[in-house]
């Protein structure tokens, strides 16, 4: 289910914001089934527990909350947050619970018909645990073989843009993004099971992505444009 509100006191501010829940409930699991695609099954070889995360019982929560303020005919200042926590509270391994934030910011000004230039910029945190159990050909029953993920990503991305037409027939269109994530794997494993002492690392999803696009068109006729 899910509850909405908005609303525009005056000429120069909006407020949107909405809240949402959802809950997945499933059937028994068969984890004998993986035989099936056998003509003589084989021993059982998966965990007896569920750990699809796709296919598990679920619930979340997710909101979102955005204010617009024009502060002129030209200006226009966006701002934004959004979140959603799934949590899997039925299941013994695999995703245990992921939670998303993110807040984004942009403002854009556009002097006249012809010209129009935004910059925004936006941060999401994410944080997810997971669960599993180290086992061979033969699935452990030792909870000493079991072992936990927490993983943290934050993500920053920046961009601006710029549109200008002039001579009526001209189009230039510029823009650019930039996006640098960086993340932390927090393992853990008790003393004396498989693995022994797991040992987290720091450069979990380090990436970086840098965009750049530029865009002329010529408008050839009202039915016909080119660009390069």
């Amino acid at each position: 289910w899910k509850l909405s509100a908005d609303t525009r006191p005056n000429q120069h501010f909006t407020l949107r914001g909405s809240y949402e829940h959802g809950d997945r409930t499933i059937g028994a699991y068969n984890p004998n089934a993986q035989g099936d695609s056998f003509v003589e099954a084989e021993a059982l070889t998966n965990l007896p527990d569920l750990r699809k995360f796709d296919e598990a019982a679920r619930t979340y929560n997710s909101w979102k909350l955005q204010a617009q303020v024009f502060a002129t005919d030209e200006i226009n200042l966006s701002l934004g947050t959004t979140g959603r926590k799934d949590d899997y509270t039925k299941s013994l391994f695999g995703l245990k619970s992921d939670d998303v934030k993110a807040y984004n910011a942009e403002i854009s000004y556009t002097p006249g018909a012809n010209r129009d230039f935004f910059l925004f910029g936006e941060r999401m945190d994410r944080r997810s645990l997971q669960n599993a159990r180290q086992s061979g050909a033969t699935p452990s029953t030792n909870p000493l073989d079991n072992w936990a993920a927490d993983l943290k990503e934050l993500t920053d991305t920046w961009g601006l843009g710029w549109t200008e037409k002039f001579a009526k027939v001209w189009t230039l269109d510029l823009t650019g993004n930039l996006s640098r994530s960086d993340g932390k794997a927090n393992l853990f494993s008790p003393p004396g099971g498989t693995p022994d002492r797991a040992v987290g690392f720091d450069n979990y999803d380090d990436t970086k992505l840098f965009t750049l696009l530029g865009r002329l068109d010529y408008k050839v006729s009202p039915s016909i444009r080119t660009g390069v």
